[in-house]
């Protein structure tokens, strides 16, 4: 049984030891929004880490900096209920006097590396989109491929307690705030495309769609295979 303290703090017997969760915030879904939902639900108790850069640096260098086990981690999580943010799982899988339940958002992987173009092409903060570049040159580099097999780094999807999927957000923060015992709140989009129509998918060409599904099909499996074991718990 998940046991979690009702914000604001109350006080707790010396041998009560609740987890802590640990949510991994991939770029474009909806993470940002449930960033907000965290915020209400663990107020001081969430700790918001976005100091790693996991899509900017090369595997070798993801997977080294992830398994340094240093005091800071390890203190984060005595002092906090929740952690959130961009960085793999490995970076708190580590030893620790409490269990641990990951969370993760999963989107379909073409609308998400879309989402992504045109995010970089409105803030222009990245140094690909200093120049405008169409959709299929952003299909062709290939950092931008794959973005969730880089952030889990081997890490199992079965470790994980929650496997999110974006698209369906309304009714998986339901489903997340009764596995976790919390109390339900309004699932509110934020950080969206302010051109893209409601919830609809993007419209693509043929062309370019076959070209950001090659570039993207090993995140298209991994999402095929969350879906899968979504299924399997019921």
């Amino acid at each position: 049984m998940l046991r979690w303290l009702e914000w604001p703090l109350r006080a707790v017997d010396s041998d009560e030891m609740q987890d802590v969760l640990i949510s991994v915030h991939i770029p474009k879904t909806a993470g940002t929004s449930f960033r907000r939902l965290l915020r209400a639900w663990f107020g001081e108790r969430l700790f918001e880490d976005y100091e790693d850069r996991v899509l900017h640096v090369s595997e070798t260098e993801r997977v080294a900096a992830e398994v340094d086990e240093s005091d800071r981690r390890k203190r984060r999580l005595v002092d906090y209920d929740c952690i959130h943010g961009h960085f793999m799982p490995q970076k708190y899988d580590i030893k620790s006097v409490r269990r641990k339940s990951y969370v993760v958002w999963l989107r379909d992987p073409v609308e998400r590396a879309v989402s992504r173009y045109f995010h970089g092409r409105r803030v222009r903060e990245d140094p690909a989109f200093q120049h405008d570049i169409s959709l299929a040159e952003f299909a062709g580099i290939a950092r931008f491929h794959n973005a969730y097999s880089k952030y889990f780094g081997g890490f199992d999807l079965q470790r994980f307690d929650f496997l999110g999927i974006s698209e369906d957000f309304d009714s998986e923060v339901a489903r997340f705030a009764h596995l976790f015992e919390l109390t339900p709140l309004p699932a509110t989009r934020h950080n969206s495309n302010p051109d893209r129509r409601g919830d609809l998918s993007y419209e693509l060409s043929p062309t370019d769609r076959e070209l950001l599904i090659a570039a993207n099909q090993a995140d298209i499996d991994l999402v095929a295979r969350a879906r899968t074991l979504n299924a399997a718990k019921g």
